[in-house]
């Protein structure tokens, strides 16, 4: 299980909709960067057990089991960082950050000082946790078409054979690696050059913040039957276990992101080009699933037969010109014959 990174918040600020409105024409983008230091225990624990099989002395059993298999659910996990980072870490560090920048002039691009306070550290463990603490972290599925077997001897005496599951215990450690900002003043009739003189922004800024860990129980997925007494035995295998983290962060760089500033550029059109792109971009395109229609069914396409044009009529040059001469002969002609 690889170390892995995450951002908040997971959105495309290409799209203008997602920079925050400072007022007086001022808007404002917070990138943060999380890793996430996988570790894992290579001496698995016994989980409760979920099933028993009385043996009589001299009473042999069969017993036939469907094989499973697990299906994790560690996106869980991730999702609650996620919604606790946005609401206890994302708008204070922004406040911080834009206060500070207040004070810099247009132009400033550097490094600042902002500090998350311990009140906001534990109010995003706790966040987490309460999150948690009603998902599971993992689920077991059915195998159809697929059985094994156990056989159950009571030669040695009566016994009651206890299954059980062994699972591997891996830790995430979360820490708040690093932030991008960058703010701006827009005006639709603004040249980019303008725009840009504007601009204050902090690229990369360096935190190495420990926030959580966050402990999960992987199964096997066949059950195994141990000899008793067991010990260190997991009484909610399904549970995370969220706990304060301490240690310092490992050092890695972090991931290669576009920089806000090409961001800025799609989510801010200045030249006439720019945003008849802009607008491009945001039209939806036709025959889109969903667009124009009520939710509910899709509606079923149906290919128009294209309708075959007739040939055009030639006419001939004094074409009028005769009918009207050949008019008074053809009444003619159909009065002789009603006679």
């Amino acid at each position: 299980m690889p170390n892995h990174w995450d951002l908040v918040p997971p959105v495309d600020f290409t799209e203008q909709t997602h920079w925050k409105s400072l007022g007086d024409n001022r808007w404002g983008a917070l990138r943060l960067r999380f890793l996430y230091v996988a570790s894992k225990n290579n001496d698995p624990r016994p989980g409760p057990v979920f099933e028993k099989h009385p043996v009589d002395k001299g009473q042999k059993i069969t017993i036939r089991m469907s094989r499973q298999k697990v299906v994790t659910h560690t996106e869980s996990a991730t999702d609650a960082v996620r919604v606790a980072a946005t609401e206890r870490i994302s708008e204070q560090l922004a406040a911080k950050v834009s206060s500070e920048l207040a004070a810099k002039a247009p132009g400033f691009s550097g490094k600042l000082q902002s500090e998350l306070s311990s009140t906001s550290e534990r109010e995003f463990t706790t966040e987490v946790e309460r999150t948690l603490t009603r998902e599971s972290s993992h689920s077991l599925e059915d195998t159809q078409g697929r059985e094994y077997e156990f056989e159950l001897d009571g030669k040695d005496g009566a016994q009651e054979a206890k299954f059980r599951r062994l699972y591997w215990p891996k830790q995430w450690d979360v820490y708040l690696h690093s932030y991008d900002y960058l703010e701006l003043s827009y005006r639709r009739t603004w040249p980019w050059k303008r725009i840009r003189r504007t601009m204050k922004r902090v690229d990369g800024q360096a935190l190495g913040w420990p926030l959580l860990s966050i402990t999960f129980f992987e199964p096997q997925a066949d059950p195994v039957v141990l000899p008793e007494p067991v010990a260190n035995e997991i009484d909610n295998p399904e549970a995370y276990v969220v706990q304060p983290l301490t240690a310092a962060m490992p050092s890695s760089p972090g991931p290669k992101l576009q920089d806000l500033e090409a961001a800025a550029r799609l989510a801010f059109p200045a030249s006439r080009a720019e945003k008849a792109a802009a607008k491009a971009r945001k039209r939806p395109t036709r025959g889109a699933e969903g667009i124009g229609f009520a939710k509910g069914a899709p509606r079923r396409k149906v290919k128009a037969k294209k309708a075959k044009r007739a040939a055009p009529v030639r006419k001939r040059r004094g074409s009028k010109k005769a009918a009207r001469k050949a008019a008074p002969k053809r009444r003619k002609q159909l009065a002789r014959r009603k006679k």
